[in-house]
This record gives structure tokens, sequence and C-alpha cells, in this order.
């Protein structure tokens, strides 16, 4: 698996060997909240004290934690997604001043999506009229969100719209704040719990509203940032997964008379795979370059404008990328001991996190406008 590397000795050099080291572990099945406790101990996940976790350094950018991500996914795309969805409810928390550490969930997302045109007004600091005031607090209000992450949590991180301030502001749930409600999988990471998560208290007042910062906007752009990349890196774990796997079975599969490979069908389907993953890697190392430490309200929208976008393509072109890979195993591609079909599920679902595709172009396309 191709991609940016450190100086040999360097802090990112040894984290992303940590990360290596975990990842060797990853087998399926996998004990979920085993890896969890390791990826703690090793700093993958904010303790109390600063380190070389996951999403802690991200002023000179989050390349490190881009390439952590991806390695992770390349052997267990759950595993990654449940260390990245900690790892990075962590992170808030520290960022939003809370005064421990109790969160592993961050509901980033809204009831209904991320609230298109209404949140890129939102984030761009734009004029919100009656219309956006009321999608936005059905959104970002006190329904029920869905969550796909680890088995159990301890403390989840919410973010609400508030009317009066024209702003988001956070609480946190623990467990006897909030309703919990599992739900059977409907689509991919078989491995993670699908779960809503819906307040006890109608009310859209938090313990942090009463003492709300000028900054706690900027947190939730740099969180929803963050989120992007992870999602993107995820996703190009797995797809890069299913390349190698169909790129060997190629090189020992014979069909009339030679290797598959050498079928310009089949070498077309891997050609597609591996243009689609080498695409979305380099825009996605280029973009994790860049420092997410800004909140100044000016910033945010163009902050955030380019991930979305990478966002908006990269998610279908993997998706297609991974079909690709799994045509060339042909029918025995559909069969679930080859991993495949996996590969395609848990992309697809990928896809549709944090705003789909449509959702994500329609908010850039605010953005543009609003930016003259």
């Amino acid at each position: 698996m191709q991609n940016a590397s450190f100086e040999e000795g360097s802090d990112d050099a040894m984290m992303l060997a940590s990360v290596d080291r975990l990842a060797e572990r990853v087998v399926q099945p996998v004990d979920l909240d085993s890896v969890l406790d390791r990826a703690r101990v090793i700093g993958l996940i904010a303790g109390q004290e600063r380190g070389l976790g996951l999403w802690e350094d991200t002023d000179a950018g989050p390349l490190r934690s881009v390439l952590a991500i991806r390695r992770l996914a390349f052997a267990n795309s759950s595993v990654a997604k449940a260390i990245h969805v900690e790892a990075l409810a962590r992170v808030v928390e520290r960022r939003l001043g809370f005064d421990h550490f109790g969160a592993n969930i961050i509901a980033l997302e809204g009831s209904f999506g991320l609230g298109r045109e209404s949140f890129a007004k939102l984030i761009a600091h734009g004029s919100l009229n009656e219309d956006d005031h009321a999608v936005l607090k059905d959104i970002y209000g006190s329904r029920a969100r869905l969550v796909t992450s680890a088995l159990s949590y301890d403390g989840v991180l919410w973010p609400l719209f508030d009317e009066r301030k024209q702003t988001i502001v956070w609480t946190r749930l623990t467990q006897k704040d909030a309703r919990c409600t599992r739900h059977l999988h409907s689509h991919g990471f078989d491995d993670l719990a699908v779960f809503s998560i819906e307040p006890l208290s109608s009310s859209n007042d938090s313990e942090s509203a009463s003492s709300v910062r000028d900054d706690e906007l900027g947190v939730f752009a740099q969180a929803l940032a963050m989120n992007a990349l992870g999602l993107v890196a995820i996703a190009l774990g797995v797809a890069s997964r299913a390349h190698e796997k169909a790129r060997s079975f190629a090189a020992e599969r014979r069909q009339g008379g030679m290797l598959i490979d050498r079928h310009p069908a089949v070498a077309l389907l891997l050609a597609q795979s591996r243009r689609a993953i080498a695409n979305v890697s380099v825009a996605l190392e280029s973009l994790a370059r860049t420092p997410l430490h800004s909140r100044d309200p000016g910033d945010l929208a163009r902050m955030l404008a380019p991930i979305f976008t990478l966002r908006a393509w990269a998610h279908p072109a993997l998706c297609g990328g991974v079909n690709d890979a799994l045509q060339v195993f042909g029918g025995m591609g559909y069969m679930r001991d080859v991993g495949l079909e996996k590969a395609v599920r848990d992309l697809n679902h990928l896809r549709v996190l944090a705003g789909t595709p449509v959702e994500l172009g329609l908010i850039t396309s605010e953005w543009e406008r609003l930016n003259g």
C-alpha cells in the first residue's frame, strides 16, 4: 500500500509504526473491546495527557492521523471506524474544555443529514431566515440520531443549534441522560453497533449553553473536517485491501489457458480500481497537509469546502473501484468467504454518513454562492 512516509525516528513515524503493530493483531473475527483497550494503551486514543493520538495535533495538518486510519482500515474497517470515532470524541471533548474524559462517541450528523443550504449558511455566518432556523432546530435538536460505532458508549458529545445565538453549542450525554435503542444492521460494518441515541430531556438547553464560548462553532467545523477526512481514509483503506485481493486472485487464477490478469476485461477492471484509489489517495494526502486549527468565522467554510468536495466525489469513485475489484472474482466475489461483498457494503455505508454526495454538493454550492 503506497502512501506518504515520514522521517525515520520522528514522532510521526513512531506513531505509524505503533499502528502497524496494532494492525497485525486485527483479524476476523475480532474482539473489538480488547482492540480499543490496546489503542488506548499505545496512545492512539487520547488519555488525560496529550500525546500522539489520532486527531490530537492538526495545526500542521492531520496527515499522520489520516495515514494511520487508512492503515487500520486496510486491516479491518470496523476497527478503524471505532478507533476513529472514539479518538475524535476525546479530542473534541478536550478542545471544548470539558473537565474530564467521558465521551467515546460524537454525534456530528443531525437527525436528517447535515442541513443542506441552512447548514452552509450557519457555518459561513450567513443570514439565517425562519426556514433555516426551523431546519437547524429540527436536525440539531433533541431528536434521536443514528450512530454506527463501538458496541457500547460511556458518553456522547452532542452538538445543538442555539436559535437565540444562531450558533452551535455542545452538551455531553451520559448513559443516564439518553435513551439508546439498538438496531439491526442495515448494510455494512457488521462488527459495530447501530443504535439511535435520544436525550431524555426534550429541551435544547444543555450544560454548555449557559457558558457558550465564541469558538464552539469553530470546534464543530473542525470536528466535521476531521471526521470527513477520517471517513475518506477508512474508505481508501477498504478499497486498497479489495484491490490487493483482486490483483492477487487474478495473478493466480487461470481461464482459457492463461492467467486471467492477461484477459483485457480483467486488466481493465484492475486498472479502474487502481485509478480510483490513486486519485483519491493523492487528493486526500494533499488536503491532510492543510492545518485545521483556524476557528475564525470567515475561514470555516473555506476550510470545509475542499474537504466536502473531496468526499462528494471520492466515495462514489471508491465504491465503483471496489465493485470493479469484486467483478474480477466473477460470481465468487459475492460469496462472504471472499470478503469483497463486505468491502462493497462497508463503502456504501460510508458513502451516506455525515452527508451524502448530493447533500455535500448542495452545501459547497451554497458556500460558492455566498462568496459571490
